[in-house]
């Protein structure tokens, strides 16, 4: 599927990867856009293994998976998948990603 940008898989309940990130076969190097929304994604492993398969990603939205429930924690849980994200990453969960964040003690948001 050299021609898959965007690929939308919310509503799935997928909760992990179950390694098939690391099968050399599976590699989606041209999408861009990556939904998983309405999941049930709880560990960040999930979201390390997104960068393997898909190296160019520039926006994924991950929102209302059990990784994002506690919504007191909003902020804090945005900032974690920043800093997991390479800096090819634009958004997360329609939020910009200011790359300056990764050059400064204090992160705000753009």
């Amino acid at each position: 599927m050299p021609n898959l940008r965007r690929l939308e898989v919310k509503r799935n309940n997928i909760s992990t990867t179950s390694g098939v990130c690391y099968d050399e076969k599976l590699e989606f190097p041209n999408i861009t856009y990556f939904d998983v929304s309405l999941n049930n994604v709880s560990e960040w492993k999930f979201i390390d293994d997104l960068q393997v398969v898909m190296p160019n990603m520039q926006a994924v939205r991950l929102s209302h998976n059990p990784l994002y429930r506690d919504e007191s924690k909003w902020e804090e849980r945005f900032m974690l998948t920043v800093a997991r994200f390479k800096r090819s990453v634009e958004a997360i969960n329609y939020g910009k990603v200011c790359h300056t964040w990764f050059h400064v003690d204090k992160l705000t948001l753009c």
